[in-house]
């Protein structure tokens, strides 16, 4: 079994994303699970500061990998996916 780290939005992500992770990747997969919005920073928000953390307590728990996700980014510009990405790329 592969033990990743999960982030998403609620309880159907919980439930949906291992078992997505385990199809594409053809392993058992298994680990924590944390929702988004229990993910808070001191006097910061935004994506890019939360998956850096995600990342630091993804690492802290053993894992081997992390897995977050977000709804439809609906906003035209793209904000919470270019949050993530470059949260991702600073860590």
């Amino acid at each position: 079994m592969i033990d990743l780290y999960f982030v998403g939005d609620g309880p159907r992500d919980a439930a949906t994303l291992p078992r997505l992770v385990e199809r594409i990747l053809g392993a058992e997969v298994g680990g924590p699970f944390k929702e988004w919005r229990h993910v808070r920073l001191h006097g910061k928000s935004g994506y890019a500061g939360k998956i850096k953390f995600v990342i630091r307590a993804a690492r802290d728990a053993g894992a081997s990998g992390l897995v977050a996700a977000v709804d439809a980014d609906k906003d035209p510009q793209r904000r919470r996916l270019r949050d993530l990405v470059a949260g991702r790329d600073a860590d």
